[in-house]
């Protein structure tokens, strides 16, 4: 990957991006730095160095082009500074390299071997960080347009068999995200969450014996929260922290279903102020009206990647999505998919860095133009209230 579309602002990516360098998302073994005023965010490793640099565009509709820098080869001083530690490394497996390390005459050729060494070091840990960013980013709901997706075919009435009677296991996601409030006033509000009125049944259990809970005293530690479908589910299991705050355990399916599920209870939870982001000093990011060149291949699989999942029942087509009726011009068509999401004025203004007028207004105008059907009314949409 040297660049890709995000779908998101560049000032919204700048946030997540610092929340991901501190706990619970933070890599041991990577270090990650957001330089806003260079608009640029840096992988480096806490042993080897400088693995990859993003550098960040503002792109319109409210979306982000990320640009790759990778370090140059390593010259004899850089090599120098991790003389040691690819010593220790090397010494062991590499005869060849004890051999030149033991001989003062051979300084400049174990130099060489070294520069050579660090660098297949550095683009093996490269892969790794770069795995972790972009799975980082997924859990806030920030995923890549532009990026070829792989063809999935249906699956045959042995593979639905299959399914139904749990012989094909779908590989699982988990990490960890940080709340306010406590675990018991958590789980009363995944109990009445957008998921429930989505028609997912929803059980909060004790983690322990996986029995059902029906009432449970408020201070309650740990507790865990399940929402449940014919063949996808979402598992939440929350404990209390020092702080006051709540850590959530989450565990997914690692599937459209999946991550649908967690977009939409990730979103409701911030608008019902269960988290916040940080908000960025406005800056004045590079904005790139020249849409980078994307082939076309890749241009007909964005689409799929930039607008959320259907509901849960089934994988809809597109045209079941009722914002895809807004022609993607400007911020619109992000605009109705966030209100669709249950999402406030003022919510979708910050995303997409409007101000709320601005957005109202802008509902107006498209519901005059598509109707109410497309554009609902607030107290007309599935979320009550």
């Amino acid at each position: 990957m040297t660049s890709c579309i995000l779908n998101t602002t560049s000032n919204r990516l700048l946030a997540i991006c610092r929340l991901l360098s501190q706990p619970p998302f933070a890599h041991p073994e990577i270090h990650l730095s957001v330089m806003v005023e260079k608009w640029e965010i840096s992988l480096e490793h806490k042993t080897w160095g400088s693995l990859v640099t993003f550098g960040v565009s503002a792109l319109p509709a409210s979306q982000s082009f990320l640009i790759t820098h990778f370090p140059e080869y390593p010259n004899t001083a850089e090599t120098q500074l991790f003389r040691t530690a690819l010593l220790l490394k090397l010494n062991p497996i590499q005869p060849d390299i004890r051999r030149l390390a033991s001989s003062a005459s051979d300084e400049e050729q174990l130099l060489a071997r070294l520069a050579n060494e660090l660098f297949q070091i550095r683009s093996e840990q490269r892969a790794n960080a770069m795995n972790w960013f972009l799975n980082g980013l997924r859990i806030w709901g920030i995923d890549t347009l532009d990026q070829p997706q792989r063809d999935k075919p249906k699956d045959s009435l042995w593979g639905q068999w299959s399914k139904r009677m749990g012989l094909l296991q779908i590989p699982r996601a988990a990490f960890e995200f940080v709340i306010q409030g406590s675990p018991a006033e958590f789980a009363v509000m995944a109990r009445e969450s957008i998921l429930k009125e989505m028609g997912l049944v929803c059980t909060v259990l004790n983690p322990g014996t996986q029995r059902k809970i029906l009432e449970f005293p408020l201070n309650i530690n740990p507790i865990a929260v399940r929402f449940l479908d014919r063949d996808t589910s979402l598992d939440l299991v929350a404990h209390k922290l020092l702080n006051g705050n709540t850590l959530l355990k989450v565990t997914l399916f690692d599937s459209e279903k999946g991550w649908w599920l967690w977009d939409a209870f990730r979103d409701e939870m911030e608008r019902l102020g269960w988290f916040s982001i940080p908000v960025i000093e406005k800056i004045s990011l590079p904005v790139d009206f020249k849409s980078p060149e994307i082939k076309d291949s890749e241009i007909t699989t964005s689409n799929t990647d930039s607008e959320p999942l259907p509901p849960i029942d089934e994988i809809k087509n597109e045209s079941s999505q009722t914002w895809l009726m807004i022609p993607d011009r400007g911020w619109d068509r992000e605009c109705i998919r966030l209100w669709h999401r249950g999402l406030t004025c003022k919510d979708i203004g910050i995303r997409l860095q409007k101000t709320d007028k601005t957005i109202l207004n802008r509902l107006n105008q498209l519901r005059k133009e598509f109707g109410e059907q497309i554009v609902p009314y607030r107290n007309a949409n599935y979320r009550s209230g």
